[in-house]
């Protein structure tokens, strides 16, 4: 190659090369260089198009950069991108190719860039320039019959006449004996075996929670023997609550933990799976704890002592440790969240002996509203507890700011703080409240679905048959009394009847 050519982007120089700025060490004469930084190719990309000097060797990144920006409007760069959307796109894009053409502009960009449908027919515009100059393809495109061999019937190019036969790519060619057909039944049926693999074990699991719910709370035997927790049910009774005040405590410390994280703030995806997921379970396992306890056989101060610590006990538990473990002390006064605990936290218990005296019998004796109102129930009220915390938490925003344990400077107007604290909480419930819809659409869809159908839509569905049954007699005996209808005369013998 000359010395003086210009290379294309990608293309690789042989023989006495210059030492690129920015680049390793200078190759010895008569080598093949095999690696280019990223500012050689763009620089060799802005060489093939006339915008840099051939003889000048490649700057430092930043420069290549920095000139390209410093292009004068007439030598700007410009480029065609074509969108992806299978045959339709490439539709598209042809169309726009073909007005660019007619107007003029195809030859002012310098760089083409496709993705999918667009690269297809990128592919075919870059096959056919490679076959002929770009003068040539545009005025194909926009005077075919001023072309030499043009052909009066078929005007179009013959590129594209090419693509419009051939544009069934995927199965070029078709019938029941082509191997293409087979081959793109064989990729439709792996496609939906691999979707299948993923979607049908997340929609089981979806499916069989509320339904193994359905089914331990129909098949347990009665929690009250003679006024005490049937023997049979204690044992996993008390395993169930135990499990509950466990999972909360975590779910309780994590969540405030997370809360005050204000330099990193934690990603969702870790405040769903170890705030909101263990929260949902140790919701799930105090709903089995009553389904498995006499709670009739507890007296009031026992059952005023767990709510307590459930409502006001673990929530400061929680917030206690993550106070302990903090590194910086946020202008939210602790004093205003101790007592938003303890507040909202005495409202949710006195709201929880309500709802376990007065729903609860009930919603034992029938399993199925059980399993689809008991969760839900327990997260609605701690998202009143949660909104309750926030409004009682809201009264000593008035405080002055904190600084660090190690008396830096508060990082924040304790206004600022306190906005970003009700944002946090109303994001929180946000999630619970869509864990708690959600359970209670599909668990009464999976559970009570059945039991409708069975109970309103088969009789309606036996009634509409007979229905039609009847409508259809109805409709032969009006068409047989049609006055059109000839009865027949004495003596005269039906074309059925054999003849002799």
């Amino acid at each position: 190659m000359p010395d003086d050519a210009t290379p294309s982007a990608g293309e690789e120089r042989t023989g006495p090369s210059r030492p690129a700025a920015g680049s390793g060490s200078v190759p010895s004469p008569g080598a093949e260089k095999t690696r280019f930084e990223v500012n050689e190719v763009l620089w060799a990309e802005l060489q093939h198009l006339g915008r840099a000097d051939a003889r000048e060797a490649a700057p430092d990144l930043k420069s290549v950069y920095a000139r390209i920006g410093a292009f004068p409007k007439e030598k700007a760069l410009s480029a065609l991108c074509l969108s992806g959307g299978g045959i339709r796109s490439a539709t598209f894009n042809l169309g726009v190719i073909q007005a660019l053409a007619r107007m003029g502009l195809i030859e002012s960009f310098d760089y083409l860039s496709s993705v999918s449908g667009g690269g297809y027919i990128a592919g075919w515009l870059k096959a056919w320039l490679y076959r002929r100059p770009l003068a040539q393809v545009v005025q194909e495109l926009t005077h075919p019959e001023r072309t030499p061999g043009f052909r009066p019937l078929a005007p179009e190019p013959r590129p594209l006449d090419h693509l419009r036969e051939y544009s069934n790519y995927l199965t070029p060619r078709v019938g029941l004996l082509s191997a293409d057909t087979w081959a793109a039944a064989a990729l439709i049926v792996r496609n939906l075996i691999l979707n299948w693999l993923v979607l049908l074990p997340v929609l089981a699991a979806v499916v069989a929670v509320p339904q193994a719910a359905f089914v331990i709370a129909s098949a347990s035997p009665p929690s009250c023997v003679d006024g005490v927790t049937n023997p049979l049910t204690a044992r996993w009774g008390w395993l169930s609550l135990y499990l509950a005040v466990v999972l909360a405590s975590f779910a309780s410390a994590t969540i405030y933990h997370l809360r005050r994280q204000r330099a990193k703030p934690p990603k969702e995806t870790t405040v769903l799976l170890l705030g909101v997921l263990p929260l949902w379970m140790s919701c799930l396992a105090l709903a089995r704890a009553a389904l498995w306890l006499c709670v009739t056989s507890f007296s009031s101060a026992e059952l005023w002592a767990f709510f307590g610590l459930w409502c006001v006990g673990i929530p400061l538990f929680g917030w206690i440790l993550a106070l302990a473990s903090a590194r910086r002390v946020t202008s939210v006064r602790w004093t205003s969240d101790l007592a938003g605990i303890v507040l909202s936290g005495a409202v949710a218990a006195v709201l929880l002996f309500v709802v376990t005296e007065s729903w609860l019998p009930a919603l034992k004796n029938a399993p199925s509203l059980y399993v689809v109102f008991g969760v839900p129930i327990l997260l609605g009220l701690y998202l009143l507890a949660r909104a309750l915390f926030v409004a009682f938490a809201s009264l000593g925003e008035g405080g002055g700011a904190r600084g660090s344990r190690t008396g830096q400077a508060a990082e924040a107007a304790p206004s600022e703080l306190a906005h970003a604290d009700r944002e946090w909480w109303a994001r929180l419930s946000g999630w619970v409240l869509v864990l708690a819809t959600t359970w209670t659409g599909i668990s009464a869809l999976i559970v009570l679905g059945g039991f409708f159908i069975n109970q309103y839509a088969m009789p309606l569905a036996d009634q509409t048959l007979a229905a039609l049954g009847g409508a259809a007699g109805l409709l032969t005996a009006l068409l047989g009394a049609s006055p059109k209808a000839k009865a027949p005369t004495p003596g005269s013998r039906s074309r059925l009847s054999r003849p002799g």
